[in-house]
């Protein structure tokens, strides 16, 4: 029970703070933890309660996605922005949605941990959740911003891919190129230091950069994608390959699901879900 009213504050905070905000904050007490350990220093509560719970993207992001997406449907904001505070909103019940994003984040990842699944956790659990978010909040939306947006969700897939594939060479072979450095330097940092998670608090962090409109890529789905396929096999050249793979199939997604639509669907985690799934089980 404790767990879940700590759940619950942290999916009201990530609400109060916004989803890329929180998933920042993560990536530095990631690194702050990691430069714990290599001084010989444990502090187990703050692994236990804070990396793998409070500030647990499965649960506080999670919470600021789903807040977002309800704000959305009451037409007070762009369901899909996850990069601001709801406070201004002065909403008890976008809060409360955000606490209940939160506990709902924490009962999907134990029950996927129990079980035993084979994938990241953490990614499948802000998909399952940010997918019952978009079910609910754009079936009931009340117009406003969220059903601007939802205007144009009836544009037809197929379209949206044929302008993905149609973007042309430079823009492919762009992504190509740093796609590959991306992955070398994942792959690099995993092999070096024997620590699959490293690259992904440090690429984290960097997501500060993406809010100050630097155009920073997201890129840590890329680095732990590479950093999961070599502990897996031992082999650099399979660590690049896969996190190439997974820099370019998050571009898919992001088309796929986030185009036009009224709430975030975070298109590194399904990135993330996807291929650690393939790495666990088939490699």
């Amino acid at each position: 029970m404790e767990m879940a009213a700590l759940a619950a504050c942290a999916g009201a905070c990530g609400a109060l703070i916004g989803g890329n905000g929180v998933f920042v904050m993560y990536g530095f007490a990631g690194l702050g933890y990691t430069l714990a350990q290599a001084c010989g220093v444990e502090i187990p509560l703050f692994n236990e309660l804070v990396l793998n719970l409070f500030l647990l993207p499965a649960v506080i992001f999670n919470g600021a996605c789903i807040a977002a997406g309800y704000a959305g449907a009451l037409g007070r904001f762009q369901g899909n922005d996850i990069n601001h505070s709801l406070s201004s909103l002065g909403s008890t019940s976008v809060l409360l949605v955000g606490a209940l994003g939160g506990v709902l984040g924490y009962l999907v990842i134990s029950a996927l941990n129990a079980v035993g699944f084979p994938a990241d956790t953490g990614a499948v659990t802000v998909v399952i959740v940010s997918t019952v978010g978009r079910v609910l909040f754009t079936r009931f939306r009340r117009g406003g911003m969220g059903d601007e947006l939802n205007e144009r969700e009836t544009r037809p897939l197929p379209v949206l891919l044929s302008d993905l594939a149609h973007a042309g060479v430079r823009f492919w072979a762009f992504q190509v190129v740093e796609g590959l450095f991306l992955a070398c330097a994942g792959t690099a940092v995993a092999q070096l230091t024997g620590n699959t998670t490293l690259g992904f608090y440090v690429t984290a962090a960097l997501i500060l950069l993406l809010m100050m409109d630097m155009g920073f890529p997201a890129c840590h789905h890329t680095v732990l994608i590479a950093a999961y396929a070599l502990a897996e096999t031992g082999s650099f050249a399979v660590g690049v390959a896969f996190g190439l793979t997974a820099h370019l199939l998050s571009l898919v997604f992001q088309v796929c699901l986030n185009t036009g639509r009224a709430t975030h669907l975070d298109p590194p985690a399904c990135t993330i879900a996807s291929l650690s799934l393939v790495i666990f089980c088939l490699l």
